[in-house]
């Protein structure tokens, strides 16, 4: 088979070269947008919350202001049906949205700025809550433009990969860059300057052109919805909604029957490793005793640089060898590397070594895994590796899977996702995969504070467990029929 290795050659190179695409430059800036808010609403601002002495378990519970991104789903139907006066007419449904969204981030960021955790907390979280919202909605309108920019599914790894560049890109801006400028200046002045920064989105939306139309909701609607629209006001109000909330879950499950539970459950456990660990990265560097400077270089900056690989890697992988092989491989990367965060924290202060092992089966295995990390730990420091190499190579490993992971997720979410309800599955699929995290999450503080550090990595490993056996069972059992169900949504 000597033609196989050229075939595979070409394929890779025709891929690389959809990231020369004008295209591909405008995604990365309009996700390099999205990316910044999520580090200034979540790392960012608990790192400004814990310099000011606001205790763990509520730095922890400011995950909730991140919930606005996993209820995106409930006004998703707007941007697939509501068109924006004037502005619809200037620049399309979904560009109209994009700009909207990136003036109320620019006015939330720079409420933020004004405000301070002791003396005006309600004021800040307002302002963030804010920003929340209109960077949640931007995610919806992002996410329906980048998918009807293409149907070629190779185009759409490329975009996928591109989006997670972009959106990685972003969170350094927002994450190492802010918490830079907060150091040095002040986190007011820091949450200012990305107020300023995000403008750069304004310019990326004009320049940017439509994606292809598709076929309008309301031609998509049964007869007996359809009828509803000649009657009085209360009907007509009833078919919208039937068409905006109902019509587009219907569609999903009409083409994926029964299966369709299972993807769903699948996208709801994929990266609640990931997010339960997340959670408590931040306040375990800042207990392990690194400074700010440290965290900015070694988690923000090398960090997204490993995931912008990891994306690269994920898109390549992707490509050649199909989103479901790599959806398991990348739930069982993202879930075995936080087992190093174990070692960071046994390394660190006494703050971050002290655990107490919970009771029951699950508690005794924690222990049991600890027991055994410990000689490791000590073996690291006998031979000179220093807290910040190790968290350096345990970052690295992390966000690299994250990378794959990530890439891979946004693929398989423009895969399923229907043309003529694009923000509304979109959203669906976003909001499923974020919001158990987010909760979750929540609660994390609370969780250190009983059982410490080493103990909440553990578990959140374990949180991984049932993700793995999922997309295990979408890779036997779902693939040939989402493959199909593609084929005929884009015919």
């Amino acid at each position: 088979m000597p033609d196989v290795p050229v075939n595979a050659a070409q394929r890779w190179l025709r891929n690389l070269r959809f990231y020369t695409r004008p295209r591909m430059m405008l995604i990365l800036i309009l996700s390099a947008v999205a990316g910044q808010q999520y580090p200034l609403l979540f790392t960012t601002l608990q790192a400004w919350f814990h310099d000011a002495s606001v205790d763990v378990a509520t730095v922890t519970q400011l995950t909730w202001i991140g919930a606005l991104f996993s209820l995106k789903f409930l006004w998703a139907p707007l941007l697939d049906n509501v068109r924006l006066p004037l502005l619809h007419r200037l620049l399309g449904k979904r560009r109209s949205w994009l700009l909207l969204c990136e003036v109320g981030i620019i006015i939330g960021l720079a409420g933020m700025a004004f405000h301070d955790p002791n003396s005006s907390r309600l004021l800040l979280i307002l302002y963030a809550l804010v920003t929340a919202f209109s960077a949640a909605t931007h995610d919806i309108a992002l996410d329906a433009y980048r998918i009807e920019l293409s149907s070629a599914p190779d185009e759409q790894t490329a975009l996928a990969s591109t989006y997670i560049i972009g959106y990685r890109l972003g969170m350094l801006v927002g994450g190492a860059g802010a918490l830079i400028i907060g150091a040095q200046f002040g986190w007011s002045a820091a949450y200012f300057v990305m107020a300023l920064i995000t403008a750069a989105g304004l310019l990326a939306v004009l320049l940017s052109k439509p994606p292809h139309e598709t076929i309008a909701t309301d031609e998509l609607l049964p007869k007996q919805v359809e009828r509803l629209k000649d009657k009085p006001s209360f009907y007509r109000a009833l078919a919208f909604l039937y068409g905006a909330l109902i019509q587009p879950l219907v569609e999903f499950f009409c083409r994926y029957k029964g299966l369709g539970v299972l993807l769903l459950a699948m996208i709801c456990v994929y990266r609640l490793s990931d997010q339960t660990m997340g959670s408590l990265a931040m306040p375990l560097y800042q207990n392990a005793g690194f400074s700010a400077a440290q965290i900015g270089s070694v988690s923000k900056v090398f960090g997204v640089l490993m995931t912008l690989l990891g994306g690269i890697v994920g898109s390549l992988l992707t490509s050649r060898y199909g989103v479901f092989r790599l959806l398991v491989v990348g739930t069982l990367l993202a879930s075995v590397t936080n087992l190093m965060y174990i070692l960071v924290a046994l390394s660190g202060t006494p703050a971050t070594m002290h655990y107490i092992a919970p009771g029951g089966a699950l508690g005794s295995l924690a222990a049991g895994v600890i027991a055994m990390l410990i000689p490791l730990a000590d073996l690291l420091h006998a031979l000179g590796v220093t807290p910040l190499v190790l968290l350096a190579t345990t970052i690295a490993a992390d966000n690299l899977a994250s990378g794959i992971a990530g890439t891979v997720l946004v693929g398989f979410f423009a895969s399923l996702t229907s043309r003529h309800y694009t923000a509304t599955q979109a959203a669906l699929f976003s909001s499923l995969m974020t919001l158990p995290g987010k909760l979750l999450g929540g609660f994390s503080g609370q969780y250190v504070d009983l059982y410490g550090y080493p103990i909440s990595f553990f578990m959140s490993t374990l949180i991984g467990l049932p993700a793995l056996l999922l997309a295990i069972a979408v890779y036997t059992v779902a693939r040939p029929i989402q493959q199909r169900s593609q084929q005929e949504d884009d015919d």
